[in-house]
């Protein structure tokens, strides 16, 4: 026997590998209003976030069953010639449900509809399956060390947290490992992860998604089908968010602390030297910034400058402001370095421009002249204007300031701008 013909004969003989179906399910039995099934009804559950719909027909009994739903907010409608058309809004689908929406049609015409609104009924009654579902809503408004979604699954019933609770950031799994499951053994469970499973043959979690990026938790204790095996303990199901038609999503941003990282500092820093006009980069002599963020950033452009200049240029200086309560302050040193110096003040952020006004009264001061100012973020909101050039990398423009007088938000005491 040839070793293709073996090799053949041994990948045919391999097993498929099937992952478990996280993924709802909306069944239900359709009838007249004398009580009588209805065959051949047509059924269409419509995600609401997406609008994607799934069509089924209903069977000689009146029973229909529309598998494979994504978790979300579904509408189902049931039309059949001679009934008016049914309509059933909200019907909330987490991980694993197996909804229950009985239907009786009214007669009449189908150009005329009946609407539903009630929720479904929060009792599995078609599953066996037993747990906890943990929202996306629960995932966003709880605190969590690290923003690991699995702290939020071992306040369920039945699961104990064992081992260590360090190691608990989103990309850690020594501390995200350890739980048991109503008695079982202590690392001895399943996570799927859209359905894969996310252990490794240790049975250590392979990969801990991040709280923003995840729809539901659902932890099954016990009872659950037959298709969830491996584990001796219990099986937490993840799912992901999927998205829909709305642009959505979140951004996190502290900008005081865009430059904590030297990575950081030198790209920043190179983005903003691009935008750089050549007046600036011919002109200036000294780059000096306020304490801390902006003296960082004095201090690298001041360096990469150099090689935008010809080497018979003489160098850039760099001067960093101080901070005595809040204000910025210039020692003797380098106030005598700008007596007769064009200066360039840059920061990591601009908000009304105080500061960098500051900063240009302490160069008067000293002798110097302020030719320019440079901000990773300009918030747009600058009161003070120091009648030079301005350059940005990223501008954030917050809601209209109106006057206190006429705004609503201000009667309500509410912040008109939070960043």
């Amino acid at each position: 026997m040839s070793i293709k013909l073996a090799l053949l004969l041994v990948l045919l003989g391999l097993p498929i590998a099937h992952a478990q179906d996280v993924r709802a399910t909306i069944t239900g039995t359709i009838t007249d209003p004398s009580g009588a099934p209805v065959a051949g009804a047509i059924v269409t559950a419509t995600n609401t976030a997406t609008n994607t719909p799934v069509v089924t027909r209903s069977t000689e009994s009146g029973n229909f069953v529309t598998p494979f739903l994504a978790p979300g907010a579904y509408s189902v409608t049931v039309e059949r010639p001679g009934f008016k058309r049914f309509v059933r809004s909200e019907v909330m689908l987490q991980s694993l449900d197996v909804a229950r929406v009985d239907v009786r049609l009214e007669i009449g015409a189908a150009s005329e509809s009946v609407t539903v609104s009630a929720t479904t009924s929060s009792l599995q009654t078609e599953t066996a399956t037993r747990g906890q579902t943990i929202s996306s809503e629960m995932l966003q408004d709880i605190p969590t060390m690290g923003r690991n979604p699995f702290q939020l699954a071992w306040s369920a019933p039945g699961i104990v947290k064992t081992g260590s609770f360090r190691y608990l950031r989103a990309f850690d799994i020594g501390g995200t490992s350890g739980f048991s499951i109503n008695g079982g053994k202590n690392q001895e469970n399943e996570v799927l992860l859209d359905g894969i499973s996310d252990v490794q043959a240790s049975r250590q979690v392979i990969g801990v998604p991040t709280i923003d990026s995840v729809q539901e938790f659902k932890v099954l204790t016990n009872t659950y089908d037959a298709q969830y095996g491996r584990t001796g303990g219990g099986t937490i199901s993840i799912v992901t968010k999927g998205g829909g038609n709305g642009f959505h999503g979140n951004l996190y941003l502290n900008p005081h602390q865009l430059l904590q990282f030297p990575s950081t500092i030198w790209r920043m820093t190179q983005d903003l030297i691009d935008m750089m006009p050549a007046e600036f980069i011919e002109k200036a002599e000294i780059v000096a910034g306020p304490a801390t963020g902006g003296a960082l950033l004095a201090h690298t452009m001041a360096g990469l400058l150099d090689v935008r200049r010809p080497m018979t240029h003489p160098s850039y200086l760099f001067a960093p402001f101080g901070d005595a309560e809040g204000q910025p302050t210039l020692s003797p040193f380098y106030a005598s370095r700008m007596n007769g110096k064009r200066v360039l003040i840059v920061d990591d952020v601009r908000n009304t421009g105080t500061t960098f006004k500051r900063c240009a009264d302490l160069v008067g001061a000293a002798g110097g002249t302020v030719i320019g100012t440079m901000q990773i973020i300009d918030r747009c909101e600058a009161c003070v204007s120091l009648d030079v050039p301005n350059v940005s990398l990223v501008e954030y423009k917050a809601p209209p300031n109106y006057a206190a007088a006429s705004c609503p938000m201000c009667a309500a005491h509410v912040p008109i701008t939070a960043f």
